[in-house]
């Protein structure tokens, strides 16, 4: 067991999963959040709450690339190009390219399997251990106007299920969509449904995590961290430095940066290769006539949707951009006509809860989770879309390379200095 003082940045779910596994194995742990934390509505808070395992996979896949490109020329494209140049998205969008090839592509899912077939037993885990997380099974449909769009969709799963992920697949025909999913009436002409998926309520997560860390003597600092240096040299009295932008400094022995879209800002200084852009998301919660079993999702019109209490939580969209960005109304008002379009039923005079907020996209479409090349400095990031799916499972893994020295599978595929 570990009795050393850990600093943790960033109160996302990366983060904080890292900070609840760490404290399992004795650590003292300090978390950082830039975000005013009674107010925070992070990426994670604003996540659409899919577990659905099969559906992480790298973004960097020839199909995205394009649609990054053809954004220029389609309004409702999935993925869009930054709303400013800089040389930061510049640099970003030309290794994603380069990354963006199906032999890459295949090769970063191998890896991924690894760590997305644990993904659901992680959450179910995590809930055994007493916290209230709001996972349950659930199934994952999607409702499809063409067959084009079907066999999008369905050739990406077999692709992935060939390196050894189970799926319980099946074909939905109209009567049978409809019966289950009454929502994909207008949109819908026949669906597929994945049986046995997961899905959470992000806001109801992300507080149970807090106050479980809170219960464990968890400190949590709300501001911005400038910086996380080595002090102390290589001797007993070596350690880490983090300074807040107020100039507060504190000592750890150890740090792991979680900071999302924000991670180029505290890792290029120690080695951490892949770059890290924001991957902007926008949602909304609406009453509806008719909720889902769990998720609805279609495909054509990249509109998601959860099952949230006693309405429908609904998120789109993929805009690349500087962490920094402000809201864009063009991109909630994208969301919403996109919505009406597909669920003409919902009240949409009850909208409410509209968000944006920035996911942490790497450069190769893989999350970023080990030691830099600074000594007990760490990172855990790049998740993408998928921070809260992978949260439990890349938190442990690495909490155990930290404390442990050994996780139980190789992390090779995430190095921080791939």
């Amino acid at each position: 067991m570990s009795e050393k003082a850990v600093a943790v940045v960033g109160a996302g779910a990366v983060g904080l999963f890292t900070a609840y596994e760490l404290t399992k194995r004795g650590a003292d742990v300090t978390v950082y959040e830039r975000q005013p934390l009674d107010e925070l509505r992070n990426a994670s808070w604003g996540n659409a709450g899919h577990i659905v395992p099969v559906m992480s996979v790298p973004l960097t896949s020839v199909a995205n690339i394009t649609s990054v490109f053809k954004s220029v020329f389609q309004r409702n494209s999935f993925m869009v190009l930054p709303r400013t140049v800089s040389m930061r998205s510049v640099e970003f969008l030309g290794k994603f390219a380069m990354n963006s090839r199906q032999g890459k592509w295949l090769r970063s899912v191998e890896s991924l399997v690894h760590i997305d077939r644990l993904a659901l037993s992680e959450f179910e885990r995590v809930q055994d251990e007493g916290l209230a997380l709001s996972f349950e099974r659930a199934p994952f449909v999607s409702a499809f106007r063409t067959q084009h769009a079907a066999h999008a969709q369905i050739s990406d799963l077999l692709q992935v299920t060939s390196r050894g992920l189970e799926l319980d697949i099946a074909l939905l025909d109209e009567a049978e969509l409809f019966r289950r999913e009454p929502l994909a009436r207008a949109e819908g002409r026949f669906g597929v449904v994945l049986e046995n998926q997961g899905l959470v309520q992000p806001p109801v997560l992300m507080e149970t995590l807090r106050a479980e860390l809170a219960g464990r003597g968890v400190e949590f600092v709300s501001a911005s961290v400038e910086s996380v240096d080595p002090v102390g040299g290589e001797g007993p009295s070596s350690g880490i430095q983090v300074l807040t932008t107020s100039g507060t400094q504190s000592r750890f022995d150890q740090a792991v940066i979680c900071s999302g879209a924000w991670l180029d800002d505290l890792t290029t200084m120690h080695g951490v290769g892949p770059r890290v852009l924001a991957g902007f998301g926008y949602s909304l919660r609406v009453d509806v006539p008719d909720l889902p079993q769990g998720m609805l999702y279609f495909p054509e019109a990249k509109i998601a949707t959860t099952r949230m209490g006693d309405s429908l939580r609904i998120s789109t969209l993929m805009q690349i951009d500087d962490p920094n960005g402000a809201f864009s109304p063009r991109g909630a008002r994208r969301l919403e006509e996109n919505a009406r379009r597909v669920l003409p039923m919902a009240h949409w005079n009850s909208v409410r809860e509209v968000w944006h907020g920035g996911r942490p996209i790497s450069s190769d479409g893989m999350p970023i989770v080990g030691q830099t090349r600074t000594k007990n400095i760490y990172v855990n990031g790049g998740h993408g879309m998928w921070g809260v799916t992978l949260g439990p499972v890349s938190g442990r893994l690495l909490a155990e390379a930290m404390v442990e020295g050994r996780p139980d599978i190789d992390l090779a595929g995430f190095s921080a200095t791939r």
